[in-house]
């Protein structure tokens, strides 16, 4: 099982160099204006893309932001965006690092614990999520 030093020896992120944020809470006060009222992918790309040969907006940016932690990070098997992920998708847009690691290990866990059941349960083993 790899640990964290292995990640980032692996990654190149530097483990200890600044401070990395482990609290959601945006420090800039800005509002912004990200439709969640479509959570299916498909929806929420029509609903959050800007306009074709127009610069990537903020809200646009954590639209990406928000389907990456919850499509690719968290690998999330859902047909749906992660709203929960949306302050993580704020504050990465803002240019704050984050500490993702409890995020992808505990993804981690409860796939490895989901499988481990599906084992002694002598079930087939489809369709798995998360970062396996």
């Amino acid at each position: 099982m790899p640990t964290l030093l292995n990640i980032t020896a692996i990654t190149g992120l530097p483990p200890l160099e600044e401070k990395i944020l482990t609290t959601t809470k945006s420090i800039t006060g800005v509002k912004y204006a990200i439709d969640i009222s479509f959570t299916t992918y498909h929806s929420f790309i029509l609903n959050n893309k800007g306009q074709d040969e127009e610069h990537v907006s903020h809200n646009e940016h954590i639209a990406f932001l928000l389907y990456w932690l919850g499509g690719v990070v968290s690998c999330a098997q859902s047909i749906q965006v992660e709203v929960t992920y949306l302050p993580l998708a704020i504050m990465l847009a803002e240019g704050r690092k984050l500490c993702l690691a409890k995020l992808f290990l505990t993804r981690l866990y409860l796939t490895l614990d989901w499988i481990t059941n599906l084992m002694r349960e002598k079930k087939k083993i489809t369709n798995v999520d998360g970062p396996v």
